[in-house]
């Protein structure tokens, strides 16, 4: 499974720079967004592994702000690749789980070790120990029960995806309709109906409902 990098960064020629860079070490370039509103879309949308983001970029919220964002709903690690390194700035970029930050102008063999890095990471650590009974392999999405595969929908498949992306923490009923449903408008029954063909096929499937608020799976580790 391939790395999936979203760029954020409003230098057209920085951001060409750091996409040949990904694609040279056979990572995907999901996008180039130049601001926060752009980047919230995207993620949405498409399935990302890592971030990449400018902190001064357009808009009302900076780099900062819009990585805390998605870090949160997606569980994403960030790079930041900025000309910033004041105390204000390091201190406001301090309360995010950062895996890099580096200054321009940026050397190209820095920024290739934490990509190289972050391929690693999502070769080894896609194997979810759900239960002892339940494994799924994101990179190849399947479920097995006891060693043996269960069949799930492709909306099942994006269910459980963004459940595990978040595991442990309830993912809202609009965070949900919002991925599984590419933001097409779903009315509520939809999304129920969904849900419990969903946990109809899994016996003892650590999956709660907070009512009104969302799913949460919990999980012992991550392999």
């Amino acid at each position: 499974m391939k790395l999936r990098i979203l760029i954020i960064e409003d230098d057209a020629i920085i951001a060409l720079q750091i996409k040949q860079i990904i694609e040279k070490l056979s990572c995907i370039c999901v996008a180039i967004v130049k601001n926060s509103n752009s980047a919230i879309e995207t993620s949405k949308l498409n399935k990302i592994d890592f971030i990449i983001s400018d902190i001064n970029i357009e808009g009302d919220l900076d780099g900062i702000d819009t990585c805390k964002i998605l870090q949160d709903i997606y569980k994403v690690d960030i790079l930041f690749l900025t000309a910033f390194n004041d105390i204000e700035t390091l201190k406001k970029a301090s309360n995010i789980n950062f895996v890099g930050y580096i200054l321009k102008p940026f050397r190209q063999d820095e920024l290739e070790t934490i990509i190289n890095i972050e391929k690693c990471k999502i070769k080894t650590n896609n194997i979810y120990t759900i239960s002892d009974e339940y494994y799924y392999n994101m990179n190849t999405q399947i479920l097995k029960y006891n060693g043996n595969i269960v069949k799930l929908t492709k909306k099942e498949i994006l269910l459980l995806d963004i459940l595990l992306q978040n595991v442990n923490n309830i993912v809202s009923y609009n965070d949900i309709e919002s991925y599984v449903w590419d933001l097409e408008y779903v009315d509520k029954n939809t999304r129920r109906q969904l849900f419990y063909r969903f946990i109809s096929k899994l016996k003892n499937f650590p999956i709660e409902l907070e009512k009104g608020i969302g799913y949460k799976i919990n999980i012992k580790h991550i392999n």
